[in-house]
């Protein structure tokens, strides 16, 4: 199966990422879409798919230039039917949603991640 080339980020998710970069919480939105996939990834999250009026938002070599990413993925959630970076983006918004849910504020705290991360949000 071939892998995509291009990652995709959901509305919401990227009014999210927009309001956490303006507030001075993430330096760069891609930090928080690397952020929200590590979340997912740490809670065992099994997202559904993105909402079909989702749009391109970066390239893979820009957000996992060195294949950590896919490694990452491949060890711990890879599926048959999704490739590494399919399956990122939605870890991603699944991740970015959770961590917005639990920091409604605004204000990125992430103590909460010092207890067992419950995957209880769909993307």
């Amino acid at each position: 199966m071939i892998d995509r080339t291009q990652v995709r980020l959901s509305d919401q998710c990227r009014i999210i990422l927009e309001r956490w970069k303006e507030g001075n919480e993430i330096g760069d939105m891609i930090d928080g879409y690397r952020l929200g996939i590590a979340i997912a990834l740490a809670a065992g999250a099994e997202p559904d798919d993105l909402p079909q009026n989702s749009v391109t938002y970066v390239s893979v070599s820009t957000l996992d230039p060195e294949g950590e990413i896919r490694g990452a993925i491949r060890l711990l959630a890879a599926t048959e039917e999704n490739t590494e970076y399919h399956l990122s983006e939605k870890l991603a918004c699944w991740g970015i949603k959770y961590l917005h849910d639990r920091c409604p504020t605004g204000t990125i705290d992430l103590g909460f991640l010092s207890a067992p991360l419950k995957p209880d949000v769909t993307t």
